[in-house]
């Protein structure tokens, strides 16, 4: 992948590396504009805490005072609410328990202290939470509402029928919700990975190989760092690597790439058919961050040309200065956003046919359009040749 990176880019790809940073290097001498790019970066990847720790092993690079100031305000909001988020992980884990319904979190402060950094030392964002029987989903959203949540997606007001919220939970993997007074974004997930036909990592497995995490006097069930290891190149396949952090978590997460230079790993990953997504993966981590990686996965990269493809539509995706979703700005942004990575990157990331026609099953109609012209169970199949005419008169996708 030859794409040549700006200077700023470099230089957060180096930090987050872990390298040593020669500091009369073009990524090290930045001038002030480009500066104001790599903080604007960081920010972007999520990567402040990861940068902000690295450049204090790095003290021949001249940061300017103005970033500095911002680096350590970020860091600052970041500690507490890793704090927050720690407390929090305690009144829901009781608050499920008390309730019977069983779970494990992943990411967030479960992967952290696998990675064996303090809370702090990483981007603190959503609270993650797996149900180990989907049938609970419904039971364990009316607790969380009762603990003061509000449901983001999908809003009270989307499902006009019965159809429509079977349809939701066939579609999307989890229930969002925020937490008006403490601003806590909790992801409630029924199943793992947006398609089920991805791999067979079920929430039943992975409540099955559980472990625990200690939080005060609180044991916290969380995924274990093998089916971690595994589940973040999947997230960040399905998801198109649009940040720099989630590559900054594989080497975190595997003794940087220890775990995944033993052969059985990749054959873990063909046995599964997610061998063009791990490829995808750990060719990225080794081109932008440097980590080591088996030959079997760089023989498997230049042997086939469609990873080459997907490999470098996430770089491209990881490079632009906003995500895809965030930045659509009219029809053909739009056209190309939904063809290009909801069609086609979805769509070839996996060799398998019931995989594909998943996809294709799924987005067949969507939230959007049931609030758009609300129909009742009886009419719910025209929701299917409209799907075009209602996907246009969407003013924006998300």
């Amino acid at each position: 992948m030859p794409t040549k990176l700006t200077p700023p880019m470099q230089l957060l790809c180096a930090l987050c590396s872990a390298g040593r940073i020669d500091p009369t290097s073009s990524a090290a001498t930045l001038s002030a504009q480009d500066w104001h790019q790599f903080w604007q970066l960081a920010l972007r990847h999520r990567v402040g805490p990861i940068i902000a720790k690295a450049l204090k092993h790095q003290p021949a690079i001249r940061v300017p005072d103005t970033i500095q100031a911002a680096m350590r305000c970020a860091t600052k909001q970041n500690a507490l609410q890793a704090l927050r988020c720690s407390t929090e992980l305690v009144r829901l884990t009781r608050l499920l328990d008390a309730a019977q319904i069983r779970f494990v979190t992943f990411k967030g402060i479960a992967l952290t202290q696998q990675m064996g950094l303090a809370v702090h030392e990483r981007h603190v964002g959503d609270i993650d939470l797996l149900l180990a029987d989907e049938n609970d989903i419904w039971r364990a959203d009316a607790l969380i509402l009762q603990a003061g949540y509000r449901r983001d997606n999908p809003a009270d007001t989307v499902f006009n029928s019965q159809k429509q919220t079977q349809y939701y939970l066939l579609q999307i993997k989890d229930i969002t919700y925020t937490h008006p007074a403490l601003g806590h974004r909790l992801e409630l997930h029924h199943r793992l990975l947006p398609n089920p036909r991805t791999c067979d990592l079920s929430a039943q497995a992975v409540y099955a190989e559980r472990t625990h995490i200690r939080l005060g006097r609180t044991d916290v069930p969380c995924m274990n760092a093998t089916d971690h290891q595994l589940y973040l190149l999947l997230h960040g396949a399905i998801s198109h690597w649009f940040r720099l952090k989630w590559l900054c978590d594989i080497p975190a997460i595997s003794q940087q790439g220890q775990a995944y230079l033993d052969p059985a790993f990749f054959q873990r990953a063909e046995s599964l058919g997610v061998e063009r997504m791990v490829t995808q993966g750990l060719f990225l981590v080794h081109h932008l961050l440097g980590m080591p990686i088996a030959a079997p996965i760089i023989q498997h990269y230049h042997a086939q040309k469609t990873i080459q493809r997907i490999t470098q539509q996430a770089q491209a995706a990881l490079l632009r200065k906003q995500p895809w979703h965030e930045s659509l700005q009219g029809f053909s942004d739009k056209l190309q956003w939904y063809l290009g990575f909801r069609t086609y990157h979805l769509w070839i990331l996996k060799k398998s046919l019931i995989y594909k026609l998943y996809w294709l099953q799924a987005y067949a109609t969507d939230q959007a359009d049931w609030k758009l012209l609300p129909l009742p169970d009886a009419l719910f199949f025209l929701y299917y040749p409209l799907r075009p005419i209602l996907w246009l008169l969407t003013p924006r996708r998300q």
